[in-house]
């Protein structure tokens, strides 16, 4: 008999698919991949965009779980803070660069000017999916399953989705000269989801399958579980579409 968290591990896959398919759409229009040096810097201004307005979102990622971890209802079991708190100090290695660096290094051996990394504005459009990532993992103690519900979020719009869409994205910026890259492909190795599929490993999508297991085990837990992971892949899917079908860049007057 097929449990509650099978049923969900199986949306999400499918979930996860429909993204991935939403991504490689837009990836299909961008310029024919080149080599040139700073060839990010003057051609593929929809992918150029989407990599700039990206870091917004991965600049956010840090202070949006460290409000999911302050929304955990206190209890005897604490493995949910002790995986938020994990996720949060793998961001800042003890005595190495930061995640934040990582990615800066990754987009300026793409040929992206630091002045235009650091300056470019976070569109309106990516401040709204911030907000509504934020809503994902409001704090609601009155609701029915308060800490599932931010769990599921942190996995799916932090981990989970995120290690799909570099795994997409990774070997198209090999293509433009990014042979060693810092972030986008640590990244896609430690998000992405291992479970069901004939990868190893525990990444950082798989922290969470053990305590879902014991979480997701009716039927109201199951839809709980299921309304957050599609919120949260149509929250990421809009900022997708959104952002390739933009092509200007605004820098900040200093």
């Amino acid at each position: 008999m097929t449990t509650h968290y099978e049923t969900f591990s199986t949306k999400e896959q499918d979930v996860c698919q429909a993204f991935e398919e939403s991504l490689r759409a837009k990836i299909a229009t961008v310029d024919s991949p080149t080599t040139n040096p700073g060839f990010l810097s003057e051609h593929c201004t929809s992918l150029r965009n989407y990599l700039l307005q990206r870091r917004h979102l991965s600049q956010a990622y840090i202070p949006w779980v460290n409000t999911a971890l302050c929304g955990l209802n206190h209890s005897r079991d604490t493995r949910g803070k002790e995986i938020l708190r994990e996720l949060i100090q793998d961001e800042t290695p003890e005595g190495l660069p930061t995640h934040a660096e990582d990615l800066v290094a990754d987009l300026t051996t793409l040929g992206i000017p630091l002045e235009t990394i650091l300056g470019t504005l976070t569109h309106p459009d990516t401040e709204e999916t911030v907000r509504k990532q934020h809503t994902l993992i409001q704090y609601s103690p009155q609701t029915s399953f308060n800490n599932l519900r931010i769990l599921v979020a942190v996995r799916t719009a932090g981990e989970l989705l995120p290690g799909a869409e570099y795994g997409i994205i990774t070997p198209l910026l090999e293509k433009l000269g990014l042979k060693k890259s810092r972030f986008y492909k640590p990244h896609w190795f430690h998000d992405r989801k291992t479970e069901g599929t004939n990868q190893q490993g525990m990444t950082h999508t798989e922290l969470f399958s053990s305590l879902l297991k014991e979480l997701i085990c009716s039927e109201k837990t199951l839809d709980t579980a299921l309304t957050t992971l599609q919120n949260a892949a149509a929250q990421r899917t809009e900022f997708i579409n959104v952002t390739f079908a933009r092509y200007d860049i605004k820098l900040e007057k200093i």
